[in-house]
């Protein structure tokens, strides 16, 4: 019988995990788990990459992602 790698992470686990995960490690999660980052992109970001305060008018902060799995291709 052939498995399957599928994995669901659900709410209830999640609240589990976190209520158990010591610091930094609880906020590298939360920092995963709300932004979707993977850990190679999270642990590459700079503090100059990070903005918490909205800009420009916008509504939301944002995270500057120089590496990712997908390659960045400009739009003309």
């Amino acid at each position: 019988m052939e498995q399957s790698g599928d994995f669901v992470f659900t709410h209830a686990l999640e609240r589990t995990y976190l209520a158990a995960a010591p610091q930094p490690l609880r906020d590298i999660a939360l920092l995963l788990i709300e932004t979707g980052l993977r850990l190679g992109e999270a642990l590459a970001l700079r503090w100059t990459d990070i903005e918490l305060d909205a800009a420009n008018g916008e509504k939301l902060s944002y995270l500057f992602v120089r590496e990712g799995k997908l390659r960045m291709r400009a739009v003309t």
